[in-house]
Formats: structure tokens, C-alpha cells, sequence
């Protein structure tokens, strides 16, 4: 009878009077979502009633809660993540489980999470790890990119994990499990962020600093080439240069100086992998970007001549695409 009543702080705080079975059944059944479009509730009752949510055992209800509304605690959100991973095989005593939440959900609770600058980032990376799959296509683990930019060493070593070491020198360890390879593995391919980048510009000097302890120390061990391998993938993410031209003139001046293979090939592997999926035009818009590419080169051939050439390729590359597209047309056509 209480749990088909509308919700009503009195009635919570009187349960705690009745038998501690009454105050289970109640808080195992009632409709979570009823609190949503409530605006007489205070900050604190919310609170409360998601803290009773986790208490007993509810902490995809609490999720879906957060989720719909404009809830922003982080202490609480902390929680409600930290409980859905301890409790990801089990159900809520509705049915609710992990699995009901979609990717949306859950990176909406890591959004609340990014908006408070004081939150704990050992705490936070703890979490994204937890979740890392939901991050897989639309969003980046802002805590562990942090941690990353912060300790550009534990970004080699991560990569030390999968990755083959240069010719003739032995791994590093191979004491690793499975499944801690596989998130070094996920979270290298996750980590997109230019050192020193803040969207539109790169500080040279952040850059420059980062990428020289990071080389200093792959060399050291004997991962050069996996390292800028990997790293030439982070740089196909550099914004473009105040010429309009990519990539940004500091990501230019690098890969100048940088005159290997590897970090080419990582480069321009992930240049193209940010393509994603695209309308088959018969090869058109390949032809387009191709020629895109191929002017870009052309106008910074004498200041960047290593850099023109890279683009050159990725000209290439697209004008071989586009000629596979137009023929898979016509055969297609011919059927």
C-alpha cells in the first residue's frame, strides 16, 4: 500500500520506525522514476533517496534517476557507478540489471562526473576502466586522458603490454593476464588527446615536453617504434593549423623531425579509421578528399616538405578508394 502512495519524504523517514522488513520491501519496489518532475524536492531529499536506493541494492533504478533529470552530485553518482560494478551480475529486485542501461546512460552519469574540476582521479579512472566499452565509439575517458597527459611514462607502458619491442631487444615483462592486456590495449586505442592541445591550438612547449619523455623513455626500454607507432595514431587527431591546413603546424613541426616509418604509418592509419561509416557515392567523395589532401600538400610542400608527403599518401590512399568504389559500382551495375 505505502509503495503505490505518492512518494513522500515523511513516509521515509517513518519507515525507519517500522519493522526493517517494511523499509526493504518499500525501497526494493517502489517506482524510482516517480521522482522525477518533482521540483518541491530539495537537493538533500534527493539525496536521501537515491543513498536508500543504493542501500538496498538498486543502483541501475538510481542510474536511470540521474540519467533523466539534471541531478549533478557527485558523490552520489561515484556511488551509483562504484555499485552498478559490483552488482554488474546481479538484478535488482525489479528485474533491473546492467544490461538495461544503455551507453547513453552511463556516459551521461561520466558527464556529470566531468563537470566537477575537484573530483578524485584515481577514483575516476578506477571507474572509466570499469566501463571502458561504452567509451568505444562516441566519447573518450576524459580521467584516464588526464592521468595520461599528466604521466606520459605510464602511456609507454601501457603500450609495452601489446605491443612487440624494437629488433633484438627482449618484452619488457610478459607477466601480464589476459585481461590486463586487453585494457591497455583498449585504453591506448582510446586515448585521442594532444599533449598540450585545448581544442584548436597546441602549446609547443607542453608538447614538446610530454613527447620528449615519452620517447626518452621508450628508447630507454626499446619500444621507439611501438611507441611513435601508437603515437603517430594519437596525432591523426591534431586540429588544423591556423593556415586551415592539417594538421596543426606543432604536430607539422614533429613530424619534420620525426622521420620514421612507424609513426607514419600509425598516422595516416588513423587518419583514415576516423572516417567511419559513409554514403557509398561511387567513389566521389573519396575522389574529393584525395584532391583535398593533394592541394593541402601542394601549398605546404616548401615549409613542411616531409609532412606535404605524408598527405600525399593519404591522397593516395583515398584515390585508390575511390576507384575500388567506382568498380564495385559497376559490377554491381552489370549484376
Amino acid at each position: 500500500m505505502i509503495c503505490n502512495s505518492p512518494l513522500d519524504p515523511e513516509i521515509w523517514i517513518r519507515l525507519d520506525d517500522l519493522d526493517n522488513g517494511i523499509a526493504r520491501y518499500y525501497w526494493e519496489h517502489i517506482n524510482a522514476l516517480a521522482l522525477l518532475g518533482r521540483s518541491d524536492e530539495r537537493d538533500e531529499r534527493i539525496d536521501y533517496f537515491l543513498s536508500q536506493l543504493l542501500k538496498y541494492d538498486r543502483p541501475y533504478s538510481a542510474a536511470q534517476v540521474i540519467t533523466f533529470s539534471q541531478y549533478s552530485n557527485s558523490e552520489i553518482i561515484m556511488c551509483t557507478l562504484f555499485k552498478c560494478c559490483e552488482m554488474q551480475n546481479c538484478m535488482e529486485p525489479t528485474g533491473a540489471s546492467l544490461r538495461g542501461l544503455s551507453e547513453h546512460d552511463v556516459l551521461t552519469l561520466f558527464d556529470r562526473l566531468y563537470s566537477n574540476q575537484n573530483i578524485e582521479l584515481d577514483e575516476l579512472v578506477q571507474l572509466e576502466i570499469s566501463f571502458l566499452p561504452y567509451f568505444r565509439f562516441h566519447s573518450t575517458p576524459k580521467g584516464i586522458a588526464k592521468f595520461l597527459l599528466e604521466n606520459p611514462v605510464e602511456y609507454v607502458k601501457l603500450i609495452t603490454m601489446n605491443y612487440k619491442p624494437d629488433s633484438g631487444v627482449d618484452p619488457v615483462s610478459t607477466d601480464f593476464s589476459d585481461e590486463q592486456c586487453r585494457i591497455a590495449y583498449e585504453i591506448v586505442d582510446l586515448f585521442k588527446t594532444i599533449p598540450g592541445c585545448d581544442g584548436t591550438t597546441i602549446s609547443e612547449m607542453e608538447f614538446s615536453e610530454w613527447v620528449a619523455a615519452a620517447q626518452k623513455y621508450a628508447e630507454q626500454i626499446g619500444y621507439k617504434n611501438s611507441f611513435v607507432h601508437c603515437f603517430g595514431r594519437v596525432l591523426s587527431y591534431a586540429p588544423v593549423g591556423s593556415d586551415g591546413i592539417f594538421p596543426h603546424e606543432t604536430v607539422r613541426g614533429f613530424l619534420e623531425k620525426t622521420r620514421n616509418d612507424k609513426l607514419v604509418s600509425g598516422f595516416i592509419l588513423g587518419k583514415q579509421n576516423q572516417r567511419g561509416v559513409h554514403t557509398v557515392t561511387g567513389g566521389l567523395e573519396e575522389k574529393e578528399i584525395a584532391q583535398k589532401y593533394q592541394d593541402d600538400a601542394s601549398a605546404i610542400r616548401v615549409s613542411y616538405p616531409h609532412t606535404a608527403a605524408i598527405l600525399e599518401k593519404l591522397s593516395e590512399c583515398y584515390k585508390e578508394e575511390s576507384l575500388y568504389e567506382q568498380k564495385r559500382e559497376l559490377l554491381d551495375f552489370r549484376g
